[in-house]
């Protein structure tokens, strides 16, 4: 990691990062399930974090204010850690996040994601990912490529080696998504161990964490293949 990079959240719940449940949306905005259906689930299965990381916009639909309430109601009687967070869409080639400034003071955690093509170039792709994964808000990238197809782009090698680099010098953590599935694994083998790895659910629904939940284990060893380098003490 470089030294840098700005202190990231991820740290905070080091513990959590693969065992918790991560990405998880409401009816606030494309979601099925509410804040209380997902803490009824963890019980359920016995998880102990949820980071509730809410789609945002320049322009809300929604009250976040309320949104992290509702979160705050429900810590009260939740035997472990509920995280007020959010997924913001990088919106251009300068990296800039497409969520009002006025909420990113009240957030626990911020993912920063690529969803639709707002990219026309590879090299635009990469000049955005590389200045939001710099911003001090971000935490972490969610599903990383995952929307390559989509927006129609392929990187050649030197261009995964920016990236890669970029991960490493900013110091996020990187998703590895149960919906759009983990990053190639030429992009996983350019990490350190020492890059952390959240495993992200993207949940729209508690169905969604009853069928992934039990995913995780196969995930992890699938992309530990992809581990080149461990650290050493």
């Amino acid at each position: 990691m470089s030294h840098t990079a700005h202190p990231r959240r991820w740290s905070l719940y080091r513990e959590h990062l693969q065992d918790g449940l991560w990405h998880v949306h409401t009816p606030r905005t494309d979601g099925h399930s509410d804040v209380a259906d997902y803490v009824e689930v963890a019980g359920e299965l016995d998880i102990d974090f949820i980071a509730f990381t809410e789609h945002v916009a320049d322009t809300l639909t929604y009250s976040f204010e309320e949104f992290a309430a509702e979160i705050g109601r429900q810590q009260n009687s939740f035997d472990g850690t509920l995280l007020v967070g959010a997924e913001a869409r990088i919106a251009d080639p300068g990296g800039r996040l497409a969520i009002p400034d006025s909420i990113v003071p009240e957030l626990d955690f911020l993912f920063c994601a690529v969803h639709r093509r707002f990219f026309d170039t590879a090299e635009e792709f990469i000049s955005g990912v590389t200045a939001a994964l710099a911003r001090p808000e971000v935490d972490a990238w969610a599903h990383p490529l995952g929307c390559l197809d989509r927006c129609g782009l392929v990187l050649d090698e030197t261009q995964l080696d920016r990236l890669a680099a970029a991960v490493i010098d900013s110091g996020v953590a990187i998703e590895l998504n149960l919906q759009y599935g983990p990053p190639p694994g030429e992009f996983l083998k350019r990490l350190p161990a020492g890059v952390p790895r959240i495993v992200g659910l993207d949940a729209h629904s508690v169905d969604h964490v009853r069928s992934r939940w039990p995913m995780i284990p196969a995930l992890l060893t699938e992309t530990a293949l992809h581990t080149p380098h461990q650290l050493t003490n």
